[in-house]
């Protein structure tokens, strides 16, 4: 009798430890998938203000400057046309490369994730800063999105096209880059851009 009534204590013991381990790995999987949603999430060494508008995240370094605050944002509509063109896919498609590894590109390619960026960029075609907005349900996490920064700003060069300007204005240049592309190897919008300087 003992023995059956330790064995029904250990059975129980087990079944609530199971659910325990249980809840914890899902409280885990949820916190990794909502780590955006706090309105300030650190990576290694930079920190992001996030905000969640429209079903969408918008995420911008602590050190992003919106450039409106210094400059004019350029208006093709009534000025003569300036604009900026990307010089290398190659490059652009390597900052992708460095930041994820090719078996988390498939991860994110299975699961249809995306990266949409706004790039601004100077009168010289320099790039002023970055702001990204990723999808609720991505997985992508800070320290990936923190390198992945950092290789557009070193690997990534504009030039500008069209008319010279001297005033201090910028360039918003939208991209919105799906992982299947970068499996791929051809990211449609950087090929796009990079076109843009054999017309005009």
């Amino acid at each position: 009798m003992n023995t059956m009534s330790l064995k029904r204590k250990s059975v129980g013991i087990l079944n609530k430890l199971g659910l325990v381990i249980a809840i914890s790995l899902l409280a885990q999987s949820c916190t990794g998938q909502s780590v955006w949603e706090s309105s300030v999430v650190k990576g290694k060494t930079s920190t992001f203000n996030c905000q969640n508008l429209e079903n969408k995240i918008h995420i911008t370094n602590i050190n992003y400057k919106d450039p409106r605050e210094t400059r004019i944002q350029y208006d093709n509509n009534r000025l003569d046309f300036s604009y900026v063109s990307i010089i290398s896919h190659e490059d652009f498609l390597e900052a992708f490369k460095h930041s994820f590894t090719d078996s988390r590109i498939a991860q994110l390619a299975e699961v249809n994730d995306f990266v949409s960026m706004v790039i601004h960029v100077d009168e010289k075609g320099q790039i002023l800063g970055i702001y990204f907005t990723l999808d609720p349900s991505t997985t992508i996490i800070p320290e990936e999105l923190e390198l992945f920064e950092k290789e557009v700003f070193t690997r990534v060069k504009f030039e500008v096209i069209g008319k010279k300007v001297d005033d201090l204005i910028f360039h918003s240049v939208y991209f919105r880059i799906h992982f299947n592309e970068v499996q791929n190897g051809e990211l449609r919008m950087v090929r796009g851009s990079v076109k843009l300087k054999n017309r005009y």
